[in-house]
């Protein structure tokens, strides 16, 4: 299928590369500065060894002295300011949850609630295992229909620095860019880091969608009208990024001509310098990128596949009230936990508050307050949101920081090497002078040694 890829972009764009070869043709820059360096000095042990015979000067030395890549610059505040407006949102977030629970109960009353009943908060919690198992599989059914292998830890990380954004940005929009983001810095080409997080985003929307509106159908709750229309908006709303893809793949011109729009907006508020060389650039990459889209939605089973495992991960996480519900030893039939879970998570999705925290719990208490027994209705949301929204802020915020003193020291040992093959080369250098001053006497013709006849008429 990877050959098949290729070909399909090629065919598409005869000037775009495949995309396993531009993974080839423009590696990352850490890969690419590297392999600079690396091949700037291969030789320096070999000039170490040369033969007494040296050179008239060393600019051989000096060239490869010039093809060692610069330093690296240690971006440290910019990435601590990063953290530090992740932590203050992530801050806020907290605040708004605990205001809108009032004051915290006691851990006893929580113990006492699901007594009995511990392995519905198992489930609860293998709730999140399998949403997180679920979209790292979609992943890596699109990565490796596109070349660039099965990636598992990378589509486990991309999974969740994808929530933890969608959590900590209004309206969840934050999550795909984090994801194009990584998956070009893992060395995927930026069609493909582009078109991954959308095509499987719009999948799931459209595929989850489809299976809402039949359950609302099949299967209709007590909810009350005003947070059924709520859902049915979300519906709508939820809509609009699979219309929109699939939009840009019957009408190529469309993407086009909202790259060319972005290009002249830059130029006009002054970030844009050479328009025809950023317009060149971007139609270049935009065709990629649409070319990755058109080959994504040739493929059915490609699309089922994703279709369905993106079924299963927002069923994970929408099957979680139910669990909680049980653990609180309330009898609540599966089918009707599900669509209420549905109608929360589709009424909450236009909340415009980061992770939708407010509307959430408004829309929670709505549909199970009456269910839960008096006492428990603050440990079974703080349960519930924990497994589907603050599991992902805490490890999102420990793989940034993960990710930050990474990068750290990466850069830190990559200029380490850098300075250290500089010296070398300033050492062979001076060590080719060492050796000439020393070996000039032996250079230059000895004087003739005298005649003895001469000698002995001077005497």
């Amino acid at each position: 299928m990877a050959d098949q890829f290729k070909k399909d972009i090629l065919t598409e764009s005869e000037s775009d590369l495949p995309f396993s070869e531009a993974k080839s043709a423009a590696p990352s820059s850490e890969t690419s500065d590297a392999a600079s360096a690396s091949a700037g000095v291969t030789a320096l042990d070999d000039s170490a060894n040369e033969s007494n015979v040296l050179p008239p000067d060393d600019n051989d030395l000096i060239a490869k002295e010039n093809a060692i890549p610069p330093l690296k610059k240690q971006n440290i505040w910019g990435k601590l300011l990063f953290l530090l407006i992740n932590f203050a949102v992530v801050g806020a977030i907290l605040g708004i949850e605990y205001s809108n629970s009032g004051q915290l109960p006691s851990f006893a009353e929580l113990a006492a609630g699901v007594r009995g009943n511990e392995w519905y908060l198992f489930g609860a919690f293998m709730m999140f295992v399998s949403f997180v198992v679920c979209e790292s599989l979609c992943f890596m059914m699109i990565l490796h229909s596109t070349g660039n292998g099965w990636k598992p830890f990378t589509s486990v990380k991309i999974t969740i620095i994808g929530k933890y954004y969608d959590h900590i940005t209004p309206f969840s929009m934050g999550g795909q860019p984090f994801q194009m983001y990584y998956l070009n810095r893992r060395g995927v080409d930026i069609a493909t880091s582009c078109a991954a997080p959308l095509a499987r985003h719009s999948i799931k929307l459209l595929a989850v969608n489809i299976f809402v509106i039949t359950l609302y159908i099949v299967n209709p709750t007590d909810a009350s009208l005003g947070i059924k229309i709520a859902a049915f908006i979300g519906v709508a709303f939820n809509l609009t990024m699979p219309v929109f893809a699939l939009i840009l793949i019957l009408k190529k011109e469309v993407g086009l001509a909202i790259a060319r729009w972005v290009v002249k907006l830059g130029t006009k508020i002054k970030i844009v310098k050479d328009y025809d060389r950023t317009l060149k650039k971007i139609t270049t990459e935009t065709e990629k990128f649409l070319n990755s889209l058109r080959f994504l939605g040739s493929r059915p089973l490609l699309l089922i596949g994703v279709g369905i495992f993106s079924a299963l991960e927002v069923v994970s996480l929408v099957c979680v009230p139910f669990f909680v519900v049980r653990a609180f030893g309330v009898p609540i039939e599966f089918f009707d936990a599900l669509v209420k879970g549905f109608y929360n998570m589709n009424a909450a999705s236009f909340i415009p508050t980061p992770g939708t925290a407010g509307g959430a719990e408004a829309f929670f208490y709505g549909l199970f307050g009456d269910t839960l027994p008096e006492g428990s209705f603050f440990w079974a949301v703080m349960i519930w949101r924990f497994i589907t929204f603050y599991s992902f802020i805490l490890i999102g915020t420990a793989t940034n920081i993960a990710m930050f003193i990474s990068s750290w020291r990466k850069t830190k040992a990559y200029n380490r090497e850098i300075i250290a093959k500089r010296l070398r080369i300033r050492q062979l250098i001076e060590e080719r002078a060492a050796r000439r001053r020393s070996g000039a006497p032996s250079q230059t013709p000895a004087p003739p040694e005298s005649d003895p006849a001469d000698d002995s008429s001077d005497r």
